[in-house]
């Protein structure tokens, strides 16, 4: 496969909630946190806040770090005041991904989730390369375009832990079900992001579309640090964490792929896992971030 140097990036590590003391804002300010993950339901107002708060970031990155994700809802405010580091979040399916087509081809970050599998992963590069190839045949560049799928590990792991109780008790199966599901997206962005239709883009300046793990258990963290991959964390789990110290993780294809299998043959639907998630309702906006302190 060929896939040029995305695979050297570093993992970034976002919030997945609104900062909710000074202490994870200085984190912040810090750049030990680099953005704010999709899951955060962050209201405009907010969302400008700590978009302001992390535009150093984003400006340094070159445009691939830096974000905070907001609702298509909320976006429109801050896309109307031309902040350029707001991140779309749109649903994962048909709508959505019309909807994320149409964003990149404008120029318009995105994160498209939740993505439960590799052929939705698949699906998610498909779209969003069909967008950069319109903005590319408009004219307009595709340096600095930024997208990212998000995948919640502790809530796939919750569901198939529940179902695959039984097979655990006896000790045939330990239910990892969310990071082998995990390390297989992120490996399908070779495959994704391969072809003569990518260099194409590639030599033009885009990037692939990058993979977000979010509801990380903090046991599962260092085994997702993936390179180019972001890990969006709770505040509690972010609160006894060192990005500094956090190691290098290669994916295991391999394990991932027997542990799927094993899953299927206990009883996991992975199809009806995936239904039940989608239905999940998703948390309320939250008001502007706690003791949010003038920047030093």
């Amino acid at each position: 496969m060929v896939y040029e140097d995305d695979t050297e990036d570093p993992t970034s590590v976002w919030l997945d909630a609104a900062p909710a003391d000074e202490a994870m804002l200085a984190r912040i300010d810090a750049g030990v946190v680099t953005g704010i993950g999709p899951r955060a339901a962050l209201a405009p107002r907010a969302a400008a806040d700590l978009a302001d708060r992390l535009a150093s970031v984003h400006a340094v990155s070159g445009g691939c770090d830096g974000f905070v994700s907001v609702e298509a809802s909320a976006a429109v405010a801050g896309l109307a005041a031309g902040i350029p580091n707001v991140l779309v979040t749109l649903p994962f399916g048909a709508a959505g991904l019309d909807d994320a087509e149409m964003l990149v081809s404008r120029g318009v970050p995105v994160a498209i989730g939740p993505v439960l599998s590799v052929a939705e992963y698949a699906l998610a590069a498909e779209r969003y390369q069909a967008g950069l190839r319109r903005r590319l045949a408009a004219g307009a560049p595709v340096l600095g375009q930024a997208a990212l799928t998000w995948t919640p590990v502790g809530a796939i792991d919750a569901y198939a832990g529940v179902r695959l109780a039984a097979a655990a008790r006896r000790g045939d199966l330990t239910p990892l079900v969310g990071e082998a599901l995990a390390q297989l997206i992120y490996m399908e962005r070779f495959q994704a992001f391969a072809g003569l239709a990518w260099r194409r883009l590639r030599a033009a300046g885009a990037w692939p579309l990058r993979c977000a793990f979010c509801d990380l258990p903090a046991e599962r963290v260092a085994r997702l640090a993936l390179p180019g991959a972001v890990l969006s964390l709770d505040a509690p789990t972010l609160r006894g964490f060192d990005a500094a110290a956090l190691p290098v993780a290669e994916p295991d294809e391999t394990e991932a792929r027997w542990m799927l299998r094993e899953a299927e043959r206990h009883g996991l639907d992975l199809r009806a896992m995936r239904r039940a998630l989608r239905r999940r309702p998703r948390p309320r906006p939250a008001a502007r971030p706690a003791q949010a302190a003038p920047r030093c």
